[in-house]
């Protein structure tokens, strides 16, 4: 972590400062004191530092063989960041399921085969997207309460985010959306 930051700290007892806002990382670079720490706040609030962009992985186009799944179809889970989060979900013109997700978060990891089957089975339903946010790198905006990994929310077209509380598993997952999206799904899944 200290590499997003910039910092190289190479003693035990070494003290480094870091300021995260979204995938901008800051680190202080001089040594530590109150003045220095002073002077680093208000350079970062006078909006004078540079900030290190942390590239958040793409959570859909990681290879299959990471999970142990590879069966040979792409997945289709839109990556979700603090940018792009209205236009592919609140403003879509799709029923949208939603994935709050830590990457070192255990759930999550044993989630991920499934989600991404879950996509890649809506692959070429225009209505409905599958959509993951690393909310440990992005705010989840306000309406959607995440209180722990994995959050999963459906966004029905036009609707209020519904929290999605349901089993885990591939079919649990596709006959809700289903069931409860605003837009018609044609009987091809």
């Amino acid at each position: 972590m200290l590499e997003d930051y910039t910092l190289n700290l190479p003693g035990k007892k070494d003290v480094g400062v870091g300021i995260k806002d979204g995938a901008n990382h800051y680190g202080m670079v001089e040594t530590f004191s109150v003045d220095h720490v002073k002077a680093f706040v208000t350079a970062f609030l006078a909006g004078e530092l540079i900030p290190n962009v942390k590239e958040e992985p793409d959570h859909s186009s990681q290879d299959e063989e990471e999970d142990g799944e590879d069966d040979g179809t792409p997945s289709s889970v839109v990556t979700l960041t603090s940018d792009n989060f209205a236009s592919e979900v609140t403003e879509a013109e799709a029923d949208v399921m939603v994935e709050f997700y830590a990457p070192w978060c255990g759930h999550c990891m044993q989630l991920k085969p499934t989600y991404k089957k879950l996509a890649a089975a809506f692959d070429g339903v225009d209505s409905v997207k599958i959509a993951a946010m690393d909310a440990t790198a992005h705010d989840p905006p306000s309406e959607f309460d995440v209180q722990g990994y994995p959050t999963i929310f459906f966004v029905p077209h036009g609707k209020s985010p519904v929290n999605y509380d349901g089993a885990r598993d591939l079919e649990s997952m596709k006959e809700y959306i289903k069931s409860n999206a605003a837009i018609e799904i044609k009987d091809e899944l």
